[in-house]
């Protein structure tokens, strides 16, 4: 019996409770469906979603892995062909012959610096401030910005960089940073890198392709 204003005040108490014990389990299932729809459809897409980034994850492993063996074994013959400079360190990038696609090998240092660094950033600084910072401004801030701390730690290719002036100066601080430096750089292994670059629509500019999901 449909329940309204004109009827209720007939109704019998076991009445009125039968229709509220139906409208209870009503509800009940009404909101056990919302739950059932809302779980299932998170289970679905954290089930599929994660399948299909394993499936990635195996293919970018394999392609890793195949590139770098072929990248290694093409070194050698880079090596033997005379192609690879001597003073490389194992990187290089080579292109397809028309100039669409190209691969990158490149090669990171991995280590810190310790307590040492930051005694020569001390020596830097003040033969900076002496000499260069009054005379040659612009290179001041160039090799200062080369010291920069990122999340604390020097980069060794900044340091490199520094470290190229070297002979440049024959100050005393500028001698015993450089020294500094040197010593207090620790390596702890070598790090390869590979880059797929494409040309699209004018085909000028090369594109890197992104194989790193959070950055798309």
């Amino acid at each position: 019996m449909e329940i309204t204003e004109n009827n209720i005040a007939s109704l019998t108490d076991e009445q009125l409770e039968a229709a509220f014990n139906l409208r209870k389990k009503q509800k009940a299932e009404q909101q056990k469906k919302q739950r059932d729809a809302y779980e299932n459809t998170r289970n679905d897409i954290v089930n599929m979603c994660t399948m299909a980034a394993k499936l990635i994850e195996e293919s970018l492993a394999d392609l890793h892995k195949q590139t770098f063996g072929d990248l290694t074994t093409f070194r050698e013959m880079m090596k033997e062909y005379g192609d690879l400079p001597k003073n490389s360190k194992g990187g290089f990038t080579i292109a397809n012959d028309e100039g669409t696609m190209k691969i990158t090998l490149k090669q990171r240092n991995l280590g810190d610096y310790d307590e040492r660094a930051d005694l020569a950033e001390e020596h830097i600084r003040g033969f900076f401030e002496r000499t260069l910072q009054a005379s040659d401004p612009n290179t001041f801030e160039m090799l200062m910005s080369l010291l920069e701390r990122k999340k604390g730690k020097l980069e060794y290719s900044r340091v490199m960089q520094v470290l190229s002036f070297e002979d440049r100066y024959d100050d005393p601080d500028w001698k015993t940073a450089c020294k500094l430096l040197k010593e207090s750089y620790n390596h702890t292994g070598t790090k390869w890198y590979i880059e797929f670059n494409v040309k699209d629509g004018d085909g000028d500019t090369w594109r890197p392709l992104n194989l790193n999901l959070a950055s798309l």
